[in-house]
């Protein structure tokens, strides 16, 4: 038989095609090296400003359709047991249904514990107020199959690792262990779906983290979410009082004085119950702002004004 060479024209598409399926290639590879590298990096937990916000329901709560109660986990300075250092963690009520209560001895509000993390070997350990030594809540060594920390296991079994994969948080990657089929996971630097020191498993009961925020910035389930809320608990937000805030109750437009004295460029937030942003007033730089209500619903919400170092005022707000 004769052979037929392929003629010119040929030869050019086959050499685009090629050069097609190359850079097809390697943009894969490129996109698969900048996963690694990022997930290849340690993000360990804050150690300053940070906060959770955990929603808890009980058997009781659900069977009432009262809404499950929502605390905030917030970091509160250092303190030394034994021969470590931990961040003492203070515990908020942001929104009491029944006052569903994660199955803790202290009390609602005020000190959970302390938690410190070894970096080097990747785990967290938290110490209890009910306990004599710490526990080892996450470990970040884990492969697939193996079991969750005992102190996560609740009643109900213990969980296995199914598979680790990435999460975009912010601007980087970071591992994400998935837990029971992907039911649940946890996350470097930021702790469990099912909320920060709560176990994963509790008969007739349930949490879940709805955010995490490090630095005033909401890093989880995105950065676009609003996790914050005023609480007249948490010891980071008392702010100053030197401010007066009149007609409260209001049912139009009421008046914030507060000290400027440098004309400090600040940000005025309102929140609703919830902790979502309801309102924001920017490059505010005098020593008085004025609210209007416009289409504001009656009822109770929270402001905060701070500048981009420390804040300034919050309270209440009574809408009538």
């Amino acid at each position: 038989m004769q052979n037929v060479m392929p003629n010119a024209k040929t030869r050019t598409m086959r050499r685009r095609l090629l050069r097609k399926y190359l850079i097809i290639f390697c943009f894969f590879m490129l996109v698969m090296k900048h996963t690694e590298a990022q997930t290849s990096v340690y993000f360990s937990f804050p150690d300053s400003i940070a906060s959770w916000k955990v929603s808890w329901s009980e058997e009781g709560c659900f069977s009432s359709s009262i809404p499950a109660s929502e605390y905030i986990y917030s970091i509160s300075g250092d303190t030394i047991l034994g021969t470590n250092t931990y961040k003492k963690i203070n515990r908020s009520v942001s929104l009491c249904g029944l006052c569903c209560t994660p199955p803790f001895t202290p009390p609602l509000n005020g000190y959970m514990g302390a938690f410190r993390e070894d970096t080097v070997q990747k785990k967290v350990y938290f110490f209890y107020t009910t306990d004599t030594i710490e526990k080892l809540i996450y470990d970040f060594n884990l492969v697939v199959g193996d079991t969750v920390v005992a102190n996560f296991s609740g009643c109900c079994g213990f969980p296995t690792i199914t598979s680790i994969d990435s999460i975009l948080i912010g601007s980087n990657y970071r591992k994400k262990f998935n837990v029971d089929g992907g039911s649940y996971s946890y996350i470097e630097g930021i702790g469990g779906s099912w909320g920060f020191i709560e176990q994963l498993v509790t008969f007739e009961s349930g949490s879940s983290l709805i955010c995490f925020s490090e630095n005033y910035q909401t890093l989880f389930p995105d950065t676009t979410s609003t996790c914050f809320i005023i609480t007249s608990a948490s010891k980071d937000l008392k702010g100053s009082e030197t401010f007066k805030l009149y007609p409260n109750p209001t049912n139009q437009f009421t008046t914030l004085e507060f000290t400027n004295p440098t004309q400090q460029n600040c940000t005025l937030r309102l929140y609703d119950l919830r902790g979502q942003v309801v309102r924001t007033i920017n490059n505010i730089t005098t020593d008085q702002i004025g609210i209007e209500r416009q289409s504001f619903a009656s009822g109770l919400y929270f402001f905060q004004l701070r500048t981009d170092r420390q804040i300034i005022a919050n309270g209440k707000l009574i809408i009538e």
